[in-house]
């Protein structure tokens, strides 16, 4: 199985990604804000801003501050454990 590592210690199973898209924009931002209110949010930014939002399959996502062209550059293969 092949996984995304989207921070030091943090790692998500490419399977399980529905989408990768940067944070900005109504359609992004609100969707996060909605899952936010409904607690299926990962937050991954350590308090910093908001760079990159992983949606998964399970309607779930992931929000970082980690660049959106680094994480498919890991996506790519750079990156992957297992």
């Amino acid at each position: 199985m092949n996984y995304l590592k989207v921070t030091s210690g943090y790692a998500v199973a490419e399977r399980n990604i529905k989408s990768v898209a940067v944070y900005e924009g109504n359609k992004i931002i609100n969707k996060v804000k909605a899952l936010k209110d409904s607690g299926k949010i990962e937050d991954l930014t350590r308090g910093k801003r908001i760079n990159t939002v992983i949606f998964l399959m399970n309607g779930e996502a992931i929000i970082t501050n980690v660049n959106y062209e680094t994480i498919l550059k890991r996506w790519d293969g750079h990156g992957r454990e297992g």
